[in-house]
């Protein structure tokens, strides 16, 4: 009777505290880093592109995305196209962002693009089980929201400092002509306002004051590349690659800085289509590295996933002689689940697919409900297990598909280096050919 009675006392405690949670989570309204401003078109019927950073358009400005410039298009059939991308969204994220919108306004069509993310990023999906339960969602979102709201701006920090090799306080006013207030101004017109043209005069003007400055060298180097000067962006890599090769008497602070900017020369690599050196980088960097941001962790299954030398039992076995020589990043929690990824490479994989398939039904059923027209996309760049995982939903579900992967297969090999930034982000001219395949399919049927 005494336990049943304590038992009883908790269920109480625990009913109080859900709703205390419930009218806590009323009066803090929080808005996150990566909501956008939901504007109204209400002449316009509206095309919803929600996805990553294919959708965002992670490699281009604003208006060279697809959901811009098939905005261009449609705009005389009475509609426009609204994005809804994020970069580095796993689908989980992008089913969350779609739920939200839909309290908002209702669009017409949506178009969803997902799952690559799910493969290469950092979120785990053991969790579904608990991420089911209403209780625990409740509460879930209360402390997270709770504790956004507290650390709002530091997360706007961690988010920019994955960028580039070492941390500045974004929100600081620093002295004019200062190398900080160069690279705080050149991040901002890169990052915020994505104005390419503006960040680089920034860049430059930064680097005639300060030529040895590695933060705007790599932001110098990114927005090269996004600007197509591609010879000028590899002449700031080489002079950053001296850098990491050539220093040998190092402190601690430097060393990581070392290990920071090869894993950073490693998606150079990648950019060039050259997985195995990167992979090679990937594992000297972790050597100098003291920690690994989620960034990081992404960048790092993409290298390894995407070449062909090392199976994930090699990658393993090489993970855990670094954990014996590098006895900081040993004990990196982050660098930590990178072992466990790998050590279950073949289990994880199968989960990652079935939590992408899921999350799909989720957007499928949620469309279905609204009765709105869902539109499902494979990736242009063959991701072949999430592409067919794509194709497979979408038949059994009878949901109709823009096959990007195969329009973009029959390119030649001179239009494909035209269409792809990197290694398998869409150029503005990418974007704009995927913009015709997806208009011609929904307003065609082709």
């Amino acid at each position: 009777m005494r336990y049943f009675k304590k038992l009883v006392k908790i269920l109480f405690l625990i009913t109080i505290g859900l709703l205390l949670s419930e009218v806590l989570l009323l009066l803090i309204k929080i808005k996150t880093i990566e909501e956008r401003d939901f504007i109204e078109y209400p002449d316009k019927k509206i095309i919803l592109c929600i996805g990553d950073s294919y959708t965002f358009g992670g490699e281009v400005e604003n208006k060279d995305s697809y959901p811009s410039l098939l905005s261009e298009m449609i705009k005389e059939k009475g509609f426009t196209a609204v994005n809804l991308g994020i970069c580095e969204a796993d689908t989980s994220t992008i089913s969350e962002k779609y739920i939200n919108f839909l309290k908002n306004k209702k669009p017409e069509k949506v178009i969803f693009l997902g799952g690559s993310a799910n493969l290469f990023g950092y979120k785990s999906p053991n969790k579904f089980f608990f991420e089911n339960l209403r209780t625990y969602k409740l509460l879930r979102i209360f402390f997270i929201n709770l504790k956004s709201w507290v650390l709002s701006e530091k997360s706007k920090k961690e988010i920019y400092a994955n960028h580039i090799p070492f941390e500045i306080d974004l929100y600081k006013n620093y002295p004019a002509n200062s190398e900080n207030y160069y690279t705080q101004k050149t991040i901002s017109l890169l990052f915020e306002k994505r104005n390419f043209k503006q960040a680089y005069e920034a860049a430059i003007e930064g680097l005639e004051k300060f030529p040895e400055s590695i933060n705007l060298l790599w932001l110098t180097a990114n927005l090269n590349f996004k600007l197509n000067n591609i010879k000028e962006s590899e002449k700031n890599i080489k002079k950053i690659s001296e850098f990491a090769y050539k220093s040998t008497d190092l402190n601690d602070s430097s060393l990581n800085a070392k290990g920071i900017i090869l894993r950073g020369l490693a998606e150079w690599d990648i950019i060039n289509y050259k997985f195995d050196k990167a992979t090679g980088k990937i594992i000297q960097a972790l050597k100098y590295m003291k920690k690994l941001t989620k960034y990081d962790i992404y960048v790092i299954k993409q290298t390894f996933l995407m070449q062909s030398s090392l199976s994930a039992d090699n990658i393993y076995e090489e993970l855990i002689e670094i954990s014996k020589t590098n006895s900081e990043i040993a004990e990196d929690k982050n660098f930590k689940k990178l072992i466990e990824y790998f050590k279950n490479f073949k289990k994880n994989e199968s989960q990652v697919l079935n939590w992408i398939e899921s999350d799909i039904q989720k957007i499928i059923n949620i469309s279905k409900k609204n009765r709105i027209e869902l539109y499902i996309m494979t990736y242009p760049y063959p991701y072949t297990k999430v592409n067919d995982l794509i194709r497979n939903v979408s038949q059994k579900n009878k949901i109709k598909i823009i096959d990007a992967e195969k329009y973009f297969a029959e390119l030649g090999e001179s239009d494909k280096s035209l269409y792809f930034k990197d290694t398998d982000h869409l150029s503005a001219q990418g974007n704009l050919y995927l913009s015709k395949i997806i208009y011609n399919r929904i307003f065609e049927n082709k």
